[in-house]
């Protein structure tokens, strides 16, 4: 079983190291003279998120409060 174990991790780690190096290989350089554009903003996301995708924003929301609920019971040392 310790075998096995080890064996996963070299692998593990020999495949983590491969996307690495892969990723070192395929960057682009920068860019020095790229300036940024000032398009978009704030008023169009809040547009999309209030009309478009209103229904997965709320159950996003619902859920952070689901979780930080659980995050405030579990913290406490004793349950009443």
């Amino acid at each position: 079983m310790n075998l096995m174990g080890a064996i996963a991790g070299v692998v593990s780690v020999g495949a983590i190291f491969a996307i690495f190096l892969r990723s070192l290989a395929q960057a682009s350089p920068l860019n020095v003279q790229s300036t940024p554009t000032l398009q978009g903003g704030t008023i169009r996301l809040g547009q999309l998120l209030f009309t478009e995708y209103l229904l997965p924003f709320e159950i996003v929301s619902v859920l952070l409060l689901v979780a930080i609920i659980g995050v405030v019971l579990l913290s406490k040392k004793e349950l009443k």
